[in-house]
């Protein structure tokens, strides 16, 4: 009796086993953004025509989209590693503007733009991984070109707003507290700050008031309390301190606001077709 028992067992442990196996592929169909359906990847005249499902070399999807005589057109959809919408591009007409929109490992939208040749163009806004409007960035030529702008969570309102030429910043630059008011301004150029630079309290007097040569603090640098009385003194030859103490390090008030990296890779889809 005691041996049917544990032949019992034994057989209803193994059918258990069979039916998880049964149920493995379907699972991890179910978490594969990859549709699913027939993309026959047709080669005409040495070209590619209709409906193309990409994959590489681990037999992972790389992309899903449709050409006509080798031409891409409409929606392409980019997948990552786990096999997780990645990016989409509509490719339109056919032409060399298409518009991309990026996902992040939630597969919230944390992305969208333009592109002119497979190039950044335009204007691009940025997202939180929560889908929070971040910040939005113009670009030409796949270069940071024109304005920039970071926004304070949940609003619209501008944190920080600067400028850039051929990826690198360039021109005045202005920090902004949540009800608008100013916060710092300065200047960049050619990606380094020069020149004077000030920041304020929220009720508009002065913090900090100092100057930059090429990046570096140079000359007299007086700090204010809140009272409006002054705090302490610092005398700069191009980044070496003269006189007085170092009262707060550079980086803790030089306010950079950076856009975050996409969290799933990037999503930036490139190279050949």
């Amino acid at each position: 009796m005691v041996m049917v028992n544990r032949k019992m067992k034994f057989t209803a442990l193994i059918i258990s086993v069979l039916c998880l196996l049964l149920m493995l592929p379907q699972a991890l169909m179910a978490q594969s953004a990859v549709p699913t359906g027939e993309y026959p990847n047709k080669i005409e005249n040495g070209l590619k025509e209709g409906a193309w499902k990409k994959m590489d070399e681990k037999g992972l999807c790389v992309y899903i989209g449709q050409f006509k005589k080798g031409i891409p057109y409409g929606i392409f959809t980019y997948f990552d590693a786990e096999q997780k919408k990645m990016s989409e591009v509509n490719f339109m007409n056919g032409g060399p503007i298409t518009y991309g929109k990026m996902f992040g490992v939630a597969g919230k939208l944390q992305a969208q733009g333009k592109y002119v040749n497979q190039k950044k163009d335009s204007v691009w806004t940025f997202y939180t991984e929560e889908g929070i409007l971040l910040s939005r960035e113009w670009y030409k030529n796949g270069e940071k070109n024109g304005r920039s702008e970071t926004y304070h969570p949940f609003t619209r309102q501008i944190a920080e707003l600067k400028f850039y030429k051929k990826n690198l910043q360039d021109s005045i630059w202005n920090t902004f507290y949540s009800d608008g008011k100013k916060q710092g301004e300065g200047t960049f150029k050619m990606g380094k700050n020069e020149g004077k630079a000030v920041w304020f309290f929220p009720d508009g007097r002065i913090n900090i008031i100092g100057k930059y040569t090429r990046d570096l603090k140079d000359g007299i640098w007086i700090y204010y309390g809140g009272d409006g009385k002054e705090k302490g003194k610092e005398t700069w030859k191009v980044g070496v301190l003269i006189s007085g103490g170092v009262l707060i390090q550079a980086e803790e008030f030089k306010n950079r606001i950076e856009v975050p990296q996409l969290q799933n890779g990037g999503g930036e889809p490139g190279g050949q077709y």
